[in-house]
């Protein structure tokens, strides 16, 4: 049950952000980041947290498949009933995400604090730029 719940989490992650978008998100989703002298656009804080659900969610995915591949799971779950299977998998695979879907929250938070507000007389070119959006 362990592989299934990861997959499952890591599914739902990258679900959040591609199919329980409105057609307004989506579209908000694909316009560029413009840099306005002297302020931080907001976007890169939408763009960091975006970034670091679908990270986590691809992992959840992969470490799920691994799981699985290896056969690793909790011998507890297997002689389980099916309601329990049930509840357990929804009670975890809830926690996992509204833990995780947090944890991007704080990421983007911490990461959009450190970014210093746009100067179009410091040298800004692409390199350094990005520089700032990874720390």
């Amino acid at each position: 049950m362990i592989p299934p719940i990861l997959q499952l989490s890591g599914a739902i992650l990258l679900a959040i952000l591609i199919f329980l978008r409105n057609e307004k998100q989506s579209i908000r989703a694909t316009i560029s980041i413009t840099l306005i002298q002297g302020k931080k656009n907001p976007k890169i804080k939408e763009t960091i947290k975006e970034t670091w659900v679908i990270r986590f969610g691809l992992l959840l995915v992969i470490v799920g498949y691994i799981l699985q591949i290896l056969n690793i799971d909790s011998i507890l779950l297997i002689e389980a009933s099916r309601i329990y299977k049930l509840v357990y998998t929804t009670i975890i695979t809830t926690l996992l995400v509204l833990v995780l879907l947090f944890i991007c929250s704080k990421i983007a938070d911490y990461k959009f604090r450190k970014i210093t507000p746009f100067d179009k007389d410091i040298d800004n070119d692409v390199l350094r730029w990005s520089d700032y959006v990874r720390h």
